[in-house]
């Protein structure tokens, strides 16, 4: 074991004495050329990051869960429920479709923030109970639509489907005092 260690470390060493001098006189360029390709590289990586809003999104995770969860949940859901109701009044179905999908990101926010532990918004709600969230049959329909609606985006939703969809969002959103 001994001699294969020796002969690794000769011909490290020979190796070293062959292309060093070819490498130390351009080890600066290289240093330079690996630091210049490191700074693009992190200016990429936090482009994309706040193109993404990747960070905008955890910020707000941290702070509802540390400092003023319900205050800044209540903030969210408010002007998330605007955007929604603009979806809504579109003559547009996707606008529509897009309306439920928010609907139900911030339903999901509200069940992860109220304690509901799961890994899911399926998860959470049958984890609830109807004393706890009264209309939980309809929020579950509502979340079933919304689950039809990602599963098959060719999906011909109504108009009155969505109405009904978000009647039973806005009515679980007052329950727990989050919209007016």
């Amino acid at each position: 074991m001994n001699d294969y260690a020796s002969k690794f470390f000769n011909g490290l060493t020979t190796f070293r004495s062959f292309a060093g001098p070819f490498f130390t006189p351009a080890l600066p360029w290289l240093e330079f050329s690996a630091f210049i390709l490191s700074i693009i590289l992190s200016v990429f990586i936090i482009y994309f990051t706040v193109k993404s809003n990747m960070f905008v999104y955890r910020v707000d995770e941290f702070v509802d869960a540390l400092v003023a969860g319900d205050v800044l949940l209540r903030r969210r859901t408010a002007r998330g429920w605007k955007e929604i109701m603009r979806k809504a009044r579109s003559q547009d179905p996707a606008n529509w479709s897009a309306a439920i999908i928010t609907a139900d990101k911030i339903l999901g926010d509200l069940l992860r923030l109220a304690g509901y532990r799961g890994g899911s918004i399926d998860d959470r709600l049958s984890v609830a109970s109807a004393d706890q969230i009264t209309n939980l049959e309809e929020i579950k329909s509502a979340h079933a639509l919304r689950e039809k609606l990602i599963k098959d985006p060719s999906y011909a939703l109504r108009r009155e489907e969505m109405l009904e969809a978000l009647r039973m969002y806005r009515a679980t959103f007052k329950e727990f005092d989050l919209i007016d």
